[in-house]
């Protein structure tokens, strides 16, 4: 979603609200299906705004041979509203609403704002009046949000300015060769939306555009049409077909066209489609329709086919890929669905439909695993901004550069590690800026997010890095770190998880990192609780009869919690039996330590392990370690302090993205040999557990 100064904020949902009270005021009887209004209330905003804004008439706009505003919305068309009721009910209540009381703030609106505006006029009208109430949507309900042009403006200049810069400054005179060449540099939003990127792209060439005259009188050009040159080079991709409408309106107001005469983009350069799913591969050769029962209703998107000026075999790709994907976890959530149906204004949910989705989701999992067009982003639980970044990788050219705000998890979480292995290892990252959630870029979510610059090249040797930052202007402001990619492998192992510290926060880790990592000491065992509690259910009893089971949330920093009045138990020997030859067997008989396998990232301690005297059970919400029988028990009191330190704990919260404590994690922290350092600590650490 765009944020808007103050007063065009209010002035858009102002303007949407008005024509949709309308709507249902002249209506002869209730409205059964509120998307119709509220898509008829959206197109008459935006098309009154720009005829109000270009001196046309609303009625004659909307009444075109072929309305260019008229476009229904993503959700709407996939709900099957009526295009025809929606453009009626619009042409009516034009016919009667008066809208003078926003007239002088439309009018005096600069083209930046405006389209600022048509996009926030978007945004009410497909989400908060189906809400029914002025507010954010949540980036579940769009499935992206539109992107500030604060941030946009930013992403375009790290991206593009820096480039334009490089290339007019290598221009020499009579080159016109290399003149040209500029001048076709294309770019291309592949989740555009409304156009954000690309006005911040046009924004990117124009502060430059006395520099490219002048290299173009240099090579013998007397004048230079930089609009059209734009119009050209701008590339967008959305599902949202009344989005692009928006887009290619705003890409003729910064290029000071009329958005009513001049050539339309649309269908052209910018396109309807899902960029991810391409049913003849990305080859061209393939046949992938045996994945989905409609795959039609994927929008499927042939990118050689539909922009073969680019990307035709032997044809170089993208300069320059921008971007704000949306952040959707690929996962059926019952309570999420609810949700999204009653901010889309259904009234009548049935449980069918729920089923209905995840039969949709599960296609498209099993599209995204299987169909081999995708390698890095298709781990674990699929988030779709991960496959955005393994899609627009192949887009560019070779030497080409992307700019993309996604979750902050890309830097350190496990399901991103191939993608994010991938990007410093075949790619050039050349800038990594990460925002707190205090930050809050995007108006009504609370989400830590990153910004990065990549160049499409051979692999990534040093990046430029600011952490925790509360806003963009900081961005410019703080100190970087240069992070060595050879330190970040040294140091966070094969994961290459990126840091989020300081200059001194990096110096320690490096020092830390001279020492083995736990899962390499061969005297230990670092595995998972040994009682599934749900294939071992069976063997659950409640009362203290028996071994104590310990779940999780028993577990408090260096001793387990209090047994409770109801507490479980198991039956130890047929548990025992029933774990045949798994080596975590014996470990039940000795004394381990063990933490929770869940620990919420907001929580002061993520690690907490507690002393487990022997024959007692671990369920699987819980992590342990042991070591071997030949070892001195009072190496689990040293490893017991050591892992419920503070500089431990620091050390973990850099590398985890979300709230799983994993074995692997664990395997991770350096650990001092504590055969020559152990005594020191392992002697206070027993007197803490006895008191």
């Amino acid at each position: 979603m765009v944020t808007l100064p103050r007063g065009n904020g209010g002035l858009a949902w102002n303007i949407v609200k008005s024509l949709h009270s309308k709507i249902i005021g002249i209506a002869s009887e209730p409205l059964a299906d509120t998307r119709t209004p509220a898509e008829a209330a959206r197109i008459a905003a935006v098309t009154w705004t720009v005829a109000k804004y270009t001196d046309s008439q609303a009625d004659e706009l909307i009444r075109a041979p072929v309305p260019f505003l008229s476009h229904l919305s993503y959700k709407a068309e996939k709900d099957g509203v009526s295009s025809r009721d929606v453009i009626k009910t619009a042409q009516s209540v034009l016919e009667t609403w008066n809208g003078d009381a926003y007239a002088s703030e439309v009018k005096s609106a600069t083209p930046r704002n405006l389209a600022e505006l048509l996009s926030q006029i978007h945004s009410h009208g497909c989400f908060s009046l189906l809400a029914g109430r002025r507010g954010h949507p949540s980036r579940r309900t769009l499935g992206a949000i539109y992107t500030p042009l604060a941030l946009s403006d930013y992403i375009c200049e790290m991206t593009i300015g820096a480039e334009l810069d490089r290339r007019l400054a290598d221009i020499q005179e009579g080159d016109l060769e290399k003149f040209q060449q500029f001048l076709s540099l294309k770019v291309l939003d592949p989740a555009c939306g409304p156009g954000a990127f690309l006005i911040s792209a046009i924004e990117a060439f124009r502060r430059r555009s006395s520099k490219i005259e002048a290299a173009a009188r240099a090579v013998g050009l007397t004048s230079i049409d930089l609009s059209g040159v734009l119009r050209k080079n701008l590339f967008g991709v959305d599902v949202d077909k009344a989005a692009l409408g928006i887009a290619d309106i705003s890409i003729a107001l910064l290029l000071e066209q009329d958005p009513a005469s001049a050539p339309s983009s649309f269908g052209v350069r910018l396109k309807q489609g899902n960029s991810l799913v391409m049913m003849n591969g990305w080859d061209g050769t393939a046949n992938h329709t045996s994945f989905f029962e409609d795959p039609d209703s994927r929008y499927p998107f042939e990118w050689r086919t539909e922009f073969p000026e680019v990307l035709a075999q032997g044809v170089r790709g993208f300069d320059f890929i921008v971007m704000n994907p949306p952040y959707e976890m690929l996962k059926p959530n019952l309570a999420e669905f609810l949700r999204e149906r009653l901010q889309s204004g259904d009234r009548n949910i049935h449980l069918q439909g729920f089923e209905d989705y995840k039969v949709a989701l599960r296609e498209d999992i099993a599209y995204f695993r299987n169909s081999g067009e995708y390698s890095l982003g298709n781990r674990y639980t699929i988030n779709a901004y991960r496959l955005f970044i393994e899609q627009t990788l192949r887009l560019a050219r070779p030497g080409g550069r992307l700019g993309f705000v996604v979750p902050s998890t890309l830097l350190g979480d496990i399901s991103a590690g191939l993608l994010r292995r991938h990007l410093l290892s075949k790619h050039c990252l050349l800038r990594i800026d990460e925002y707190a959630e205090r930050a809050r870029l995007f108006p009504g979510v609370t989400q830590s997010v990153c910004v990065m610059t990549v160049e499409t090249c051979s692999k990534t040797e040093s990046l430029s890095a600011s952490f925790g930052l509360s806003d963009i202007h900081d961005a410019q402001a703080k100190t970087r770190l240069k992070l060595r990619v050879n330190d970040i492998e040294q140091v966070m192992g094969e994961s290459m998880v990126i840091p989020r510290v300081n200059r001194t926060g990096w110096r320690i880790l490096k020092k830390l990192h001279k020492n083995p990592n736990l899962g390499s000491l061969p005297w230990l065992q670092n595995r998972r609780g040994e009682l599934d509690l749900t294939l071992s259910k069976a063997h659950i009893k409640l009362g203290k009869k028996g071994s104590r089971l310990v779940r999780g949330a028993d577990i408090s920093r260096y001793t387990l919690r209090p047994i409770k009045l109801k507490s479980e138990s198991v039956g130890l020997s047929s548990f025992v039996k029933s774990l045949g030859s798994s080596a975590r067997s014996p470990h039940i008989f000795d004394s381990r330590i063990a933490c929770q396998q869940v620990s919420n990232r907001a929580q002061r301690w993520r690690l907490k392990f507690a002393m487990v005297p022997p024959e007692i059970v671990l369920a699987n919400s819980c992590n342990y370690v042991a070591v071997s029988p030949s070892e001195n028990e009072g190496l689990l009191s040293y490893l017991l302090g050591i892992l419920n330190s503070d500089l431990l704990n620091w050390r973990f919260d850099l590398s985890n993205a979300n709230n799983h404590v994993s074995n692997r994690e664990l395997a991770s922290l350096p650990i001092v040999d504590p055969h020559s350092q152990n005594q020191r600590i392992t002697d206070p650490v027993s007197e803490l557990i006895k008191d």
